[in-house]
């Protein structure tokens, strides 16, 4: 893969997570995490300017390479870490029972996905 290839890939994923933990912080409410500030309104404005970058990034890596940016392997073992990281915070006694509570469901749904496709082809 070429060097430009890999950049682009390497920033496609860092915006995905921050994506990913500004969103569970600002829309599903699991509270403060590294990506947020604790001001809900700047966090939300951050939120739809992460979300505008990165859909701009994954457009122009499958215009110039012609595929998705993100490889089904790798998505398989995130959603595996996913699934680990939430059946940890299920049983987190600082979190509030609410938020364990969406930690299990979470946790439920990703292991519930993956049986579902995981037969091999």
């Amino acid at each position: 893969m070429p060097d430009k290839q890999k950049r682009l890939k390497k920033k496609i994923n860092r915006l995905s997570d921050k994506h990913r933990g500004l969103y569970g912080a600002v829309v599903e409410g699991y509270g403060q995490n590294k990506y947020t500030s604790g001001n809900y309104d700047k966090d939300t404005e951050k939120l739809y300017r992460v979300e505008d970058k990165l859909t701009k990034k994954e457009k122009k890596y499958t215009k110039k390479y012609g595929a998705s940016p993100y490889d089904p392997i790798k998505m398989k073992n995130n959603l595996k870490k996913d699934a680990s990281y939430d059946a940890k915070e299920a049983y987190n006694k600082n979190l509030s029972g609410k938020a364990r509570l969406h930690y299990l469901e979470n946790n439920i749904a990703d292991r519930s996905f993956m049986s579902k496709h995981s037969h091999s082809k």
